[in-house]
């Protein structure tokens, strides 16, 4: 190759051929000399020496060995010194691949900067597109619709805020009806003791018998007040939980079965037909309480009874099945309408069969509450004019 230098000497130490400049052909130059030569340029030079390289014929005449003897031409080797300058066996130089690798990395870090840069800023526009949504529902703009987009985090949030906000403003919707349920229940009867009381003050009754009358009519306007007032306070105190703590294991059988019998009772007082069929068993026991789930049930018995007319059916049953008791009543009475039925559990609703009743519209709120209070679910399926079905579903958990 061009970068090697090539040095041949016959075994008189003679140059024949040379690419070394110091020594031409036809210099000669011994053993110690070239031995010299090796050592003062290993420190630039790669050397590499060959001692029998090729053949001779004997006709050349004697020659010395490597150690220094004469000896005939036996036709061996001439001998071979090559050298390369140690410069041109360095590696290749790595700086052009160290650029380009530190300009691969200057190009990723900057990549990445701007990506987590346009992250960065996404989220911060959407939490702050959040934060003013949420402080105008804070404010009370319940009609406030969160319009979000982002990552699946963002969105999910942004679909649980406007969840809340819709929840709000139901809660908002039940809470104006509950006060106007409250202020027109309470309005009537006070105008009607008011008037009454009046007119005794003023001595328009003026017989013994117009007297009683009126106080009767007081008297029966302050028990309805007290009915209204309990029923307050009974949704209190079923939203506060509290009794909750004090819930002991039960048998169901025998308190359904002493309400079957009840409300059959009653049933033939009114002139409709009422059948059960508990199908439980009698040892199973569930945290419950008793004057709640009766009172539930004397609710949902008690609309069974006023819109199903005479000669009509009421049917009782409870029915045990995959780890859940179904707790059913049923009748063919005059049923709901499809408006009412998605209102039927907001207090003081009254649905448009019901206004032709007295009632104060918190008889099945208070059954959506005792059923909530107990982790129970309350399903109904009604068809105006074809009956309504209303189901009490008692999940049984591990160690019920």
């Amino acid at each position: 190759p061009p970068h090697v230098e090539a040095l041949f000497l016959d075994r008189t130490w003679t140059v024949l051929v040379s690419s070394f400049a110091e020594f031409p052909a036809g210099t000669l130059l011994p053993r110690e000399q070239l031995l010299s030569v090796l050592a003062a340029g290993e420190g630039d030079y790669l050397f590499q020496v060959d001692p029998s390289f090729g053949t001779r014929r004997k006709s050349m005449g004697p020659r010395r060995s490597m150690s220094g003897t004469s000896r005939e031409d036996d036709g061996q080797a001439f001998i071979l010194v090559t050298r390369v300058h140690k410069q041109l066996l360095r590696p290749p130089d790595r700086l052009p691949w160290m650029q380009i690798m530190g300009a691969a990395l200057v190009a990723l870090f900057l990549f990445c900067a701007i990506v987590l840069t346009a992250i960065v800023r996404s989220i911060s526009r959407s939490v702050t597109l959040l934060d003013q949504a949420t402080g105008r529902i804070a404010a009370g703009d319940l009609d406030t619709t969160i319009d979000v987009r982002g990552s699946n985090e963002i969105s999910s949030l942004s679909h649980s805020l406007n969840a809340m906000q819709k929840s709000l403003k139901e809660s908002q919707h039940r809470r104006s009806r509950f006060i106007m349920g409250v202020s027109h229940d309470l309005r009537t009867p006070l105008a009607l003791i008011k008037g009454y009381t009046e007119a005794l003050a003023d001595g328009v009754a003026e017989t013994a018998e117009m007297r009683h009358k009126s106080l009767d009519i007081i008297r029966a306007k302050i028990e309805q007040l007290q009915d209204l007032i309990d029923g307050l306070i009974d949704a209190a105190s079923l939203d506060s939980g509290k009794w909750r703590n004090t819930l002991g294991k039960k048998p169901l059988f025998p308190i359904l079965s002493a309400y079957a019998a009840r409300l059959a009772a009653d049933g033939n007082l009114l002139h409709r037909t009422v059948t059960s069929g508990i199908h439980i068993p009698e040892t199973l026991e569930i945290p419950l309480d008793e004057r709640m789930l009766i009172r539930m049930l004397e609710n949902i018995a008690g609309n069974a009874l006023r819109y199903t007319a005479e000669g009509g059916s009421i049917h009782l049953a409870a029915e045990w099945r995959d780890g859940e008791i179904a707790i059913t009543i049923a009748d063919d009475g005059c049923g709901i309408a499809k408006v009412d039925l998605p209102y039927i559990f907001d207090p003081f609703y009254r649905g448009s069969n019901s206004r032709r009743e007295d009632g104060r519209g918190f008889g099945l709120s208070v059954v959506k509450s005792v059923a909530d209070s107990h982790g129970w679910k309350v399903d109904v399926r009604s068809e105006e004019g074809h009956g309504s079905v209303f189901t009490v579903r008692i999940q049984l958990r591990t160690g019920d």
